[in-house]
């Protein structure tokens, strides 16, 4: 039996309202990765705990993941805070559903550097980097490549000493 116009129109609006929420969404996260207030919170626990990793070590101490935990907790109940504040009717459940029904929109940075986040090989040669970057003055802006840094004020060195 075929749709009434009605069913079609209220079908449609509610796909429409998820399309909105799903964007408005990774608008939202995508701004609150490169907003300064972010990027200082990073740098800060940066600054903070590079100290304990050692880059000439291929060792992983114990310590690496206890910052690690650490790291992942800060961020996550940061961008899950702004994002309740940035976004009306924002539900980590409901997004989270909407990335299992969108495989194929789940691309780019913004979700990109959400993966790394749980990376901690990416991690740790952020910490690396940061610490070398820290040693060495800070000089030049060389990016890590597919680092867990938005912030591109922040002078990181390359792994391996290449320029990106």
């Amino acid at each position: 039996m075929p749709e009434s116009k009605e069913e079609t129109l209220s079908s449609s609006a509610a796909v429409d309202e998820d399309t909105l929420m799903f964007d408005n969404t990774v608008g939202a996260l995508q701004d609150i990765l490169m907003d300064a207030k972010f990027c200082s919170m990073q740098n800060k626990f940066l600054d903070e705990n590079c100290g304990h990793f050692d880059p000439k070590s291929d060792e992983n101490k114990f310590i690496y993941t206890k910052i690690f935990k650490s790291y992942v907790e800060m961020l996550e109940k940061s961008i899950h805070s702004e994002l309740k504040m940035r976004v009306d009717g924002y539900s980590e459940r409901k997004f989270h559903k909407m990335i299992k029904e969108r495989p194929e929109e789940v691309t780019g940075d913004v979700f990109d550097m959400l993966i790394s986040l749980a990376d901690f090989k990416e991690f740790r040669d952020l910490m690396f980097a940061h610490k070398m970057s820290k040693n060495n003055g800070g000089i030049g802006t060389i990016l890590l490549e597919n680092t867990l840094s938005t912030c591109a004020p922040t002078p990181l060195l390359a792994v391996g000493g290449k320029q990106k």
